[in-house]
């Protein structure tokens, strides 16, 4: 893939993804209170969402929006975490909560993790069914 179309498709790919937490961090900062909740809240956003970007470019083109069979990554990040993208957009949207400092939000964000816990649990079906021992042996070694 040349360098052009590298850099077009991780454009589109993140950009959204990062423009929304970019804009909640905004938020958060433009509406701050100064204490330890949004001094953590502000490291947890920016360590979280560089890590979200890292484990989005080492998925490369077998990202997809909906859960497809592709080539089955275990490189990088992957060879740590079963799913970081969803891992690091998670706790990068906890750390605005953090800095918005208001509990009733932390609601839709339980109502996020249990349905990004519903697309694992397809993700998870589906490559175990296309990679069979491969994708159970490749679970076994993943702690998360």
């Amino acid at each position: 893939m040349d360098i052009m179309k590298y850099c077009k498709r991780f454009f589109y790919d993140i950009y959204v993804d990062v423009c929304l937490v970019l804009i909640g961090f905004g938020y958060a900062i433009y509406d701050h209170k100064e204490n330890i909740w949004t001094i953590l809240g502000t490291l947890l956003v920016i360590f979280s969402t560089a890590i979200w970007i890292t484990a989005r470019v080492q998925l490369g083109n077998s990202f997809a929006v909906e859960p497809k069979i592709r080539p089955l990554v275990n490189r990088g990040l992957y060879s740590k975490f079963r799913h970081p993208i969803y891992l690091f957009s998670s706790l990068a949207v906890l750390g605005i909560l953090m800095m918005l400092q208001n509990g009733y939000l932390f609601f839709p964000w339980i109502i996020l993790l249990i349905a990004q816990g519903a697309r694992i649990k397809a993700e998870n079906r589906l490559l175990e069914k296309a990679y069979g021992d491969d994708y159970v042996a490749y679970v076994k070694k993943i702690w998360f």
